[in-house]
């Protein structure tokens, strides 16, 4: 099952994040974040996340179907991220997102027909 939540699954500044993609495929969380800009200041500058000049990730963690304290977003299992890329434009994080939602249900799909 598919289910879109409207919090950010990964990322210590992802409040100063303005683009936020988060959703759960049967065991797995896939969260893109990017658009971070400086602290209190929406008009400034888009930061870079990590090293380089990406201003977009999507990570991919493994989930137990566990939710927060709150109820109001998943745990994942750890932060290890099993998956990931980054990307410099908000348009290749939505389709990159997206890619890998249809790849983790595929996947779900597929270990379920052994």
């Amino acid at each position: 099952m598919i289910k879109w939540w409207g919090y950010p699954g990964h990322f210590i500044c992802a409040s100063r994040c303005q683009f936020r993609l988060h959703t759960t495929v049967d065991g797995y969380i896939i969260s893109t974040v990017g658009d971070m800009r400086p602290l209190h200041d929406e008009d400034g500058e888009m930061q870079p996340i990590g090293l380089g000049e990406q201003y977009f990730e999507t990570y991919v963690f493994e989930w137990d179907g566990t939710l927060k304290d709150c109820g109001c977003c998943p745990c994942p299992t750890d932060y290890l991220e099993i998956d990931g890329k980054r990307y410099e434009t908000a348009l290749q994080a939505t389709n990159g997102h997206h890619e890998y939602v249809e790849k983790y249900q595929a996947m779900k799909g597929q270990a379920s027909h052994d």
